[in-house]
């Protein structure tokens, strides 16, 4: 069950909810404002909406959350409510992310969230507001410890009896752990159940001669990326749809790589931490040996 990782968003439709229209907040009509060679450029916002909008609840995104294998995003609270009550697919092009940990795979993409909130007028002001009032209605309530006495609670007979554990476990030279309190968890920053913490790997693609090269071979990957993910960026820059992907094969070093494997995994393993250059990785035609 993921249903612990749920962010406190409400429903969005009198303010996020994508119309045809491209209508905002307050329902006047939206205007994107876009400078280029010094002259602006004024488009409807209802342009944008298949790119800012989740398909699960037809909202504009909140907490915006990434697939690291097929890219597609969600509002964080709608995919994880599609993991608890369906099944570990995307939504949208229904592959598999995981078979019992979908939620290790997917990522909290700031830079599309940040984008949103700049294009929506009001919106961001919008979710702080509702985040906490969130927060002021379901802060932690002592009313169960109300219904005993001192004598009878069970918190103070567990205290007891921790007591005398943390007495016997100091005798024997064993050191207490710290237990980290579920019931705060990202209570102040709900996207922060979905923060990586390890350091992102830049990777440079160089194309085999039977392969266009890609026009920005650059990318930045977190570690847990895998192989599979940059198979499918590849399709969808040579091809126009990731559904491609299966035709390229990744080597590192003259390797080929599994489709399962990291970015960390290749770092350390393959590419053995060569100073701090970007890990080369090529890509050729798919070979079935």
């Amino acid at each position: 069950m993921v249903s612990g990782l749920m962010s406190p968003k409400t429903s969005r439709r009198s303010h996020g909810a994508a119309e045809n229209n491209g209508s905002s907040a307050t329902g006047t009509s939206s205007i994107v404002r876009i400078s280029e060679n010094k002259t602006e450029l004024q488009l409807p916002l209802k342009i944008l909406n298949d790119r800012i909008t989740c398909i699960l609840c037809n909202g504009y995104f909140v907490d915006a959350t990434t697939v690291l294998d097929c890219l597609h995003t969600f509002c964080k609270s709608c995919l994880l409510k599609h993991f608890d009550e369906h099944d570990n697919t995307c939504p949208k092009c229904q592959t598999l992310i995981h078979q019992s940990h979908p939620t290790h795979y997917v990522a909290f993409d700031r830079t599309l969230q940040d984008i949103v909130y700049k294009l929506v007028p009001g919106m961001q002001a919008e979710e702080k507001r509702r985040r906490e009032e969130y927060e002021a209605n379901h802060s932690p309530s002592d009313s169960d410890a109300d219904m005993y006495s001192e004598d009878e609670s069970p918190k103070a007979s567990n205290s007891q009896n921790k007591d005398k554990e943390k007495e016997k476990e100091k005798d024997n030279g064993v050191e207490e752990e710290q237990e980290a309190d579920p019931s705060i968890c990202c209570l102040k920053d709900p996207c922060a159940g979905h923060r990586r913490e390890d350091e992102p790997i830049l990777v440079i693609l160089d194309a085999h001669e039977l392969l266009a090269p890609i026009p920005k071979p650059f990318i930045r990957l977190p570690g847990i990326a895998t192989i599979n993910t940059i198979k499918r960026y590849i399709s969808l820059i040579l091809r126009g749809n990731i559904k491609y992907y299966q035709e390229y094969d990744i080597f590192c070093n003259d390797e080929l790589m599994g489709r399962d494997f990291s970015m960390a995994f290749i770092y350390k393993t393959r590419w053995r931490n060569q100073s701090s250059a970007p890990m080369r990785l090529s890509y050729r035609p798919h070979f079935d040996y």
